[in-house]
């Protein structure tokens, strides 16, 4: 995840650079974020009812190989000044993958983990993604610059060195283990299963928490970048790579110390570091305020998916990762159009604003949400 996630960082940082420098308008770039996950509500559901009968070998390593095709595309296409459609299809096609792959992966990691390990299981999973993200970043911020089409196809290398060590590490028949299901799961009533509870609601509006504040980010940063502070791409790699840094920090935090008592704190903390990107002039303010919500992110990633993995039977989980991915399709296409439109009319400060009342909203769900499943959990 480590390996593909350094190309992608590459792909997300050329992808929207070449559209603005291309196009000179926050629109495209606001519509490249929002094609990466808009067929997730379409398509997901109809991929991820079949997850569990599929091999998680087959499921993500052949994930891999058909993104670093696509990336490969994208790399020819950018390299000939190619029709822009290429692209935006392309960024589509890897979004949907992309998901496709982690439901597989976390839905998969209560068969494969015990109970007690589930929380370094996720903080390992969280932390391997960023460093990944770190290596990618902070090869531009030295570099300065690159074409886009070397970024595309260095991400394309990416994917196939990420499938073959899938190929490599996962066993042919590594699927629908269910030794190692957690014991509040297995020992939940059948009744309860049924559907979901307003509690399961609520937790399915926890859990994107994380995926909307990084696609926010990632048509906040480009912008706040080029159109505010007139500043270039290393200055953009630079403060991509602070997200990653903070994060793996809280990673190692996070896998040591409590867990889902977090959830609040991290959504304050996001709803705090949009507050700053809504107002901020100044290069340095913009990184810090961008660490400070890569580290909240990932806890509030980890915290949910602990609090998932651990209170959700382990046959409902891609149900529940299933809804959880079209909540967060749906809203980050939200946030993204209202805040690429705002760049546009001069009204970035208070889109950014109107997300980070979002989170403060969350606050009082998470902490009703935590205690409605841990009080399942001790019945």
């Amino acid at each position: 995840m480590g390996v593909s996630s350094a190309g992608a960082v590459l792909n997300m940082l050329a992808l929207l650079t070449y559209l603005y420098e291309r196009t000179e308008s926050p629109l495209p770039v606001g519509a490249a974020v929002v094609l990466n996950f808009l067929p997730v509500v379409v398509f997901l559901p109809l991929i991820t009812s079949r997850l569990g009968t599929w091999s998680l070998r087959g499921v993500t390593a052949g994930t891999a190989f058909l993104q670093a095709v696509i990336a490969g595309m994208m790399a020819i296409t950018a390299g000939t000044q190619g029709p822009l459609i290429i692209l935006f299809a392309s960024s589509a096609a890897l979004g949907l993958l992309t998901q496709v792959l982690w439901i597989a992966v976390l839905s998969a990691l209560p068969k494969l983990l015990s109970t007690g390990k589930l929380g370094r299981g996720n903080a390992l999973l969280q932390t391997s993604t960023q460093s990944g993200a770190v290596l990618g970043a902070f090869g531009l911020v030295i570099q300065g610059s690159a074409p886009a089409w070397t970024l595309f196809l260095l991400d394309a290398g990416t994917f196939l060195v990420q499938g073959v060590l899938l190929m490599a590490l996962l066993s042919r028949t590594d699927t629908n283990r269910a030794d190692t299901q957690p014991a509040a799961a297995a020992a939940e009533p059948a009744a309860a299963r049924v559907r979901p509870r307003l509690r399961e609601f609520g937790l399915v509006l926890l859990m994107p928490s994380g995926f909307i504040a990084m696609n926010v980010l990632n048509v906040a940063i480009p912008l706040i970048i080029y159109s505010r502070l007139h500043e270039g791409l290393r200055e953009y790699a630079a403060t991509e790579m602070a997200y990653p840094v903070v994060a793996i920090l809280a990673g190692a935090l996070i896998s040591r110390y409590a867990r889902t008592a977090l959830i609040p704190a991290m959504l304050v903390v996001i709803a705090v570091g949009l507050v700053g990107l809504a107002f901020t002039t100044d290069i340095v303010l913009l990184i810090v305020a961008v660490g400070a919500m890569g580290g909240s992110v990932i806890g509030a990633n980890v915290s949910t998916q602990v609090l998932a993995q651990t209170a959700i039977p382990a046959e409902s989980l891609p149900r529940i990762q299933t809804s959880a991915s079209i909540v967060a399709a749906v809203l980050s296409g939200v946030a993204v159009l209202a805040l690429s439109t705002a760049f546009d009319h001069d009204a970035s400060g208070v889109a950014l604003v109107g997300v980070a009342v979002w989170y403060l909203m969350l606050v009082p769900v998470s902490v009703a949400v935590r205690r409605a499943f841990d009080t399942r959990v001790a019945s």
